[in-house]
């Protein structure tokens, strides 16, 4: 997993790192922000200074990271590559940045089914995630995927790769690449006409 020293992070980034380690040992209800402060060696006050209550920090985290995987999924699509390919990209470099990132993951499986988000930040990653939406929409019109609904596909998607990197961290099953090229042409194959 990819860690800056505290001295080259800014007080935010600081503030968010924490947050994830912390999220990722003890859940989010039990992540005072106290402890925040202490392992992020910040003051209490300075994280008031970024957030005013730890549900605009969880809010602004959870905008942070979504940002972060709607980058590494854009980043998977390239000009000239065919689509199946570039789901296939997509599916593996999401798996990889959930292995590297755990702590990332586990804040996502946490939050995610809780009632913490508000219904902007919602809105935002909607928008975030716009270019996604506008991959799966042109499959469809192209008639490479089947004519389905994209909400569906996309929450497939992302629900396959978790599924596998929750193999990985529970230890059920090593993720070889022959075993992760598999599981992302199991994926493609359930989309293709």
């Amino acid at each position: 997993m990819y860690i800056q020293s505290i001295t080259t992070m800014s007080k935010k980034e600081q503030i968010f790192d924490t947050m994830l380690k912390l999220i990722a040992e003890n859940g989010i209800y039990y992540t005072p922000m106290s402890a925040v402060a202490e392992k992020g060696h910040v003051a209490v006050g300075t994280i008031y200074h970024y957030f005013k209550s730890k549900d605009e920090l969880l809010n602004a985290l959870y905008l942070n990271v979504q940002r972060d995987l709607a980058e590494v999924l854009l980043n998977s699509v390239s000009d000239g590559v065919d689509i199946k390919e570039s789901f296939k990209n997509m599916w593996v470099n999401l798996y990889r940045y959930y292995i590297d990132k755990s702590d990332a993951f586990m804040f996502i499986q946490r939050i995610t089914p809780s009632n913490l988000i508000s219904n902007e930040v919602k809105e935002e990653c909607k928008l975030i995630y716009m270019p996604i939406v506008d991959f799966f929409y042109k499959a469809i019109m192209e008639e490479v995927f089947v004519n389905m609904n994209i909400q569906m596909m996309t929450e497939m998607f992302f629900a396959s790769v978790s599924s596998v990197a929750q193999l990985q961290f529970l230890g059920g099953l090593e993720i070889t690449e022959d075993l992760l090229n598999d599981a992302a042409n199991a994926q493609l194959k359930a989309f293709v006409r």
